[in-house]
């Protein structure tokens, strides 16, 4: 598997862990759901830089699911 091929297998994990939580939210479990958004946030961080725009938006999920 080519370095690209693991980035892109990794972000894809990022993005079913986002799918996750939203599901996690839906059946009322906000802490669960919060360590797959930390997860997610962590991976997009880790693969494609901590400035890239698509982290802000697990930034804005992670924030509002504390409250």
């Amino acid at each position: 598997m080519s370095v690209e091929e693991k980035a892109n297998t990794h972000l894809l994990l990022g993005m079913c862990l986002d799918a996750c939580a939203r599901y996690l939210l839906f059946s009322k479990q906000p802490s669960q759901a919060q360590r797959m958004y930390e997860k997610a946030l962590q991976i997009s961080e880790e693969i494609q830089g901590e400035r890239h725009p698509q982290n802000d938006i697990h930034k804005q999920k992670r924030s509002t699911r504390k409250h």
